[in-house]
């Protein structure tokens, strides 16, 4: 085999290859070809095992290479040598051609896709997932250039890979479309299935794959509020600056920024207009004097609802548009047109990201996992990965100043996330919001105490369950 197989690489190129029952000999030549070149062959297959089973049903009892060249007449007979039996699966595969023209099957793309459906049209590339370690970590799938084409993580490397090859696998558009052009998946071992996770989203955002559609892009727009001019403004800015005006954000979409202000503008009296209006001179009150303080009251009232609407909650801030709505028909009215309810409903996806934000922001507390190498805790203080340390193995002191650093964020007054930062919180805030009663989470809220908590990760420590090979498998509830 080692003195044929570039010969054979070389005869076969990228054509698609032919074979009955594929899945058998192509386990051997990529066995063989990954042991020699550290390749694999990736290119489709036509079996004719499945196409004659999809295009002779109930026309033939066996489907057998004998069985099938007898239905087909060939002129060579297999008889369990390799050449032979190549020359008749190519002349039954010309037989199976002419029954898929006769379904209207005229393309060797088309082909492809009937022979090999679902999950199954990618099952020639299932050697890809060989040598994949089971244990958690992130893929990346890349093409024949090294283009990294899609990136996931994994609790099971091996398995998680191998099911998008599998005959089950079901894939949306961006998924097929890197399955059609993997040609090498690379991986990154991980201690844990979080480390993972955040390890996946640095890397989408380093390679920006073409295949994702999670994390790709950066939040990009704060809606910002100023409150010391006398006509409070509410407009869309890139950055956060540090000039005493109030930011919400960040908003991934300019076009939903700018569609909540717009909302906000007919419902709250903002940047109302003072015509002109001056105060009194020389201590006399006139009538503009009195319009005019009223209106720039009026504009700071509107500032202050404003800011409360943004920085509540998206139910009590749901609830308090509909109550707004409700008392005020001319406002209603305004909302009730295709443009105003696509700015109000802009307005909602806006209060929902922010207090999504502010939550994802506020996140402390140390997550523990079991990994066959240790009991790996990841350490968050206000949406950052403080610290991952192996509980089973770190000293104490070292374990005390995670924590402290924990509530030392938790305490501290810092500005909103935003960009790498705030993606990796809101990932942190969604992967635990299911998990908070769990073994190996411990939340750090306003009444816990450091003590507290270094006594929660010694009971995590004396809960952890090791196997007779020395490998933490899992975390039991102490009582």
């Amino acid at each position: 085999i080692d003195e044929v197989m570039d010969r054979f690489v070389e005869f076969v190129g990228d054509d698609v290859m032919v074979a009955h029952n594929a899945p058998f000999d192509l386990r051997f030549l990529n066995f063989e070809r990954h042991r020699i070149s550290g390749r694999y062959f990736t290119q489709p297959w036509l079996d004719t095992l499945i196409l004659a089973r999809r295009l002779l049903r109930h026309r033939v009892e066996r489907f057998d290479l004998g069985s099938l060249a007898a239905w087909a007449n060939t002129e060579i007979q297999p008889n369990h040598r390799a050449l032979p039996d190549a020359e008749a699966t190519g002349e039954l595969l010309s037989r199976l051609i002419d029954l898929m023209v006769d379904r209207g099957i005229t393309t060797l793309e088309r082909a492809v896709a009937f022979g090999q459906t679902g999950g199954a049209r990618h099952s020639h590339k299932l050697s890809l997932a060989d040598n994949l370690p089971q244990r958690p970590g992130i893929y990346l799938m890349r093409d024949r250039a090294g283009a990294v084409l899609y990136i996931g993580k994994a609790r099971n490397l091996r398995r998680r890979v191998r099911s998008y090859f599998g005959p089950q696998g079901k894939h949306g558009r961006l998924i097929a479309r890197a399955l059609d052009a993997v040609a090498q998946i690379d991986h990154v071992e991980a201690p844990s299935e979080l480390t993972a996770l955040l390890h996946e989203t640095r890397l989408i955002r380093e390679h920006k794959p073409p295949c994702n559609t999670q994390g790709v892009r950066a939040a990009t727009r704060f809606l910002k509020l100023t409150r010391n001019d006398s006509s409070p403004r509410l407009f869309v800015v890139a950055d956060v600056l540090d000039d005493g005006a109030d930011y919400f954000g960040p908003i991934r979409s300019d076009r939903i920024a700018r569609l909540a202000v717009s909302a906000i503008h007919t419902l709250y009296p903002l940047q109302t207009k003072l015509r002109g209006l001056q105060p009194g001179q020389q201590g006399l009150l006139g009538e503009d004097d009195v319009e005019y303080d009223e209106r720039r009251q009026e504009g700071r009232e509107a500032a202050v609802a404003v800011s409360a609407l943004l920085g509540a909650g998206p139910g009590e801030a749901a609830a308090e548009l509909m109550e707004l709505l409700a008392t005020r028909p001319q406002l209603a009215q305004a909302m009730a047109s295709a443009e105003g309810r696509e700015a109000f409903e802009a307005l909602l996806v806006v209060v929902a990201t922010l207090g999504r934000v502010r939550a994802a922001s506020a996140v402390c507390g140390v997550v523990a996992e079991p990994s066959p190498d240790g009991l790996h805790a990841t350490f968050v203080g206000s949406g950052r990965v403080i610290a991952t340390l192996d509980l089973a193995r770190v000293p104490a002191a070292e374990m005390e100043r995670a924590v402290a650093t924990i509530f030392a964020a938790r305490d501290a007054a810092t500005r909103p996330l935003g960009g790498p930062a705030l993606d990796e919180a809101v990932v942190l805030h969604d992967w635990l919001r299911g998990r908070v009663d769990q073994p190996g989470v411990i939340a750090v809220g306003p009444s816990s105490t450091t003590q507290g908590v270094l006594d929660e990760l010694s009971r995590l420590v004396r809960a952890a369950v090791v196997d007779d090979r020395g490998e933490f498998t899992a975390i039991v509830d102490a009582a």
